[in-house]
């Protein structure tokens, strides 16, 4: 697809030339501060994508009215394995139509021109408005991910919120056993298994990718090419922390962790992991070793996947029951495409919050309405 390619009345792809125009309507149209307004962002994201990579473009759409950009919306590519075959797919972001011109016929051309190119569409944790405008133009809801904690500091993390809520209130004493019992299990998980800080990935990620992809039906290529884009290149590399796990001389899997802030209290959030479903209780172990070596209250993990809950649940994970601001999952593919029937079914699906921009918003938040135990 060339850069020049119509996609209808006014939307093309936005053109490094249009970047700064882009990004003043970006600034005004959301709130100060912003990622989605900052300009190594959105040449990395969406420029420098070893997935696609359009030359002198960028995967953004934007839409135009009298010469002026009125609505926009982006593109996150991806190669997504789907079942032994690989296929193009993106993952929607960041989409904006100025209010005047909303219910006017922007939204939609912008999402045929993303789609475009792209045998599947994904979202992963959408705003409510673009969750509707997805579902307007015939995706399919897949629910929401899930998300699970373990608790370090059980009791500075509930310390106000077993205050206002009754039904913690009656949980309260358990909850000063609720931190030492999932060290234990983690501890008892971790056996044999070693996390290995690294600065960067390397080749180590191939192998990873090569021995495992196959247990997951429906996941993007997390090779070493992309791990490195993803975490190593990005503007903000150093939130990110990357670890390979090893047992005995065995590279079992990788984990990214990210600071952020949860009820209050410093936190972990799981971005990214990848591991034989046998490895992942190990994995997830030594992410809390981790944790725990560097005094935060919790970790959390979203993630889709349908080998997790019991491995999670092993090492002291409980998940979470939403508050607010679900992490919405819907996806888009032709009604008569073979891959269909895979594609809507959520349990084929390995998802976590490196597959869009979740986590730029979850390290920005306290939490403190988002999430309670179920």
């Amino acid at each position: 697809m060339s850069v020049s390619d119509d996609f209808g009345e006014g939307v093309s792809r936005c053109t490094d030339g249009e970047l700064d125009e882009l990004l003043g309507f970006r600034r005004r149209m959301y709130d100060e501060g912003s990622p989605v307004a900052d300009p190594a962002r959105a040449r990395w994201l969406f420029g420098q994508n070893p997935a696609g990579r359009p030359p002198g473009a960028l995967a953004i759409w934007i839409a135009r009215r009298d010469g002026s950009i009125v609505g926009t919306r982006a593109s996150i590519p991806c190669r997504l394995k789907l079942g032994d075959d690989e296929c193009q797919a993106h993952s929607p972001v960041d989409t904006m139509v100025d209010p005047p011109w909303r219910g006017k016929g922007v939204a939609g051309p912008l999402t045929e021109a993303i789609r475009a190119g792209n045998r599947i569409s994904f979202s992963v944790g959408s705003t409510p408005q673009g969750y509707r405008l997805s579902l307007r133009n015939d995706a399919t809801p897949m629910g929401t991910v899930p998300v699970y904690v373990h608790l370090i500091d059980a009791r500075g993390v509930f310390r106000e919120a077993v205050t206002s809520r009754p039904r913690l209130r009656a949980a309260a004493p358990l909850i000063p056993v609720a931190g030492p019992l999932g060290g234990l299990m983690s501890q008892l998980r971790s056996v044999g298994a070693d996390p290995v800080a690294v600065d960067a990935f390397d080749e180590r990620a191939d192998a990873i990718w090569r021995d495992v992809s196959s247990f997951y039906p429906v996941i993007s290529r997390r090779d070493a090419t992309w791990l490195r884009w993803r975490f190593d290149e990005c503007p903000n590399r150093d939130d990110y922390r990357r670890w390979y796990v090893l047992r005995g001389k065995r590279v079992a899997g990788y984990f990214v962790l990210r600071p952020r802030r949860w009820h209050g209290d410093a936190a972990f959030t799981i971005v990214d992991y990848l591991g034989a479903p046998r490895d992942l209780a190990a994995l997830f172990a030594c992410a809390v070793r981790v944790a725990r070596a560097h005094h935060v209250s919790a970790v959390l993990c979203p993630t889709l996947n349908a080998h997790v809950a019991a491995r999670l649940h092993s090492v002291g994970f409980l998940r979470l029951r939403r508050a607010s601001q679900a992490i919405r999952i819907t996806v888009w593919c032709e009604a008569d495409d073979p891959a269909r029937d895979l594609v809507i079914d959520p349990k084929n699906w390995f998802l976590t919050a490196a597959n869009s921009d979740v986590d730029e918003y979850q390290g920005q938040v306290d939490g403190r309405d988002m999430w309670v135990p179920e």
